[in-house]
């Protein structure tokens, strides 16, 4: 059976301000996100409980964008200070067991900032900015507010509560969009409609990224 759809597309450009979630399993009790406290450069990242202000936005050291760029940035630094935003970084060379910290964005995208969401729900890192590397982001003691996160090169295939995560509506498609072919859904803002392994469903699903 074949069959054809017809989509209206509109072109919109990143809505950056968003939470970044681990994978939350059957037996947690709370739910862990990607945290930048002091907004600082050299600031560890860290996992801390998830939450929201009044109106119903990410707090400030939780609020991240995944841009165009592929750099995974504080949305709530001081520009006064840091003109380029702060940006999640390891090593300037990476390696494994490097710790996640906030670092100056390079006016320039630095290859080291760059972050490519992948089929398992992974944030794999890159040494030359146009391959994966095998290092991806490792959070040290799972289901723990206050745990540091660092590189580690056991990226797993399978969906686990240290290694991958959902990225917030709100937070951005990183380079997904009409750029690079994907159709994403404005309304589940990161996701892209996606071919279902099984061969039966297609889906909404967080939206797979390239380096180039």
């Amino acid at each position: 059976l074949i069959g054809t759809y017809q989509f209206k597309l509109r072109a919109m450009g990143n809505m950056p301000g968003g939470q970044i979630r681990v994978y939350r399993t059957a037996t947690a009790t709370q739910d862990y996100c990607l945290t930048g406290s002091p907004a600082t450069a050299g600031t560890p990242l860290t996992m801390t409980v998830c939450a929201t202000k009044t109106d119903g936005t990410a707090v400030d050291q939780q609020k991240f964008g995944y841009m165009s760029d592929l750099t995974i940035k504080l949305m709530t630094a001081d520009a006064t200070i840091y003109p380029n935003g702060l940006c999640a970084q390891a090593g300037a060379s990476e390696a494994a067991g490097q710790q996640l910290k906030l670092q100056d964005c390079g006016l320039v995208t630095n290859k080291s900032q760059k972050w490519a969401f992948d089929s398992a729900s992974n944030f794999r890192g890159t040494d030359n900015g146009t391959t994966l590397n095998s290092l991806c982001w490792n959070i040290v003691t799972p289901n723990t507010s206050g745990s540091t996160l660092n590189l580690t090169a056991a990226c797993g295939s399978t969906v686990t509560n240290y290694e991958s995560w959902n990225v917030t509506a709100d937070a951005g498609s990183g380079a997904a969009g009409p750029d690079s072919g994907q159709l994403v859904d404005f309304k589940q803002f990161g996701k892209c409609l996606d071919f279902n392994y099984s061969g039966v469903n297609n889906w909404a699903f967080p939206c797979k990224q390239s380096l180039v």
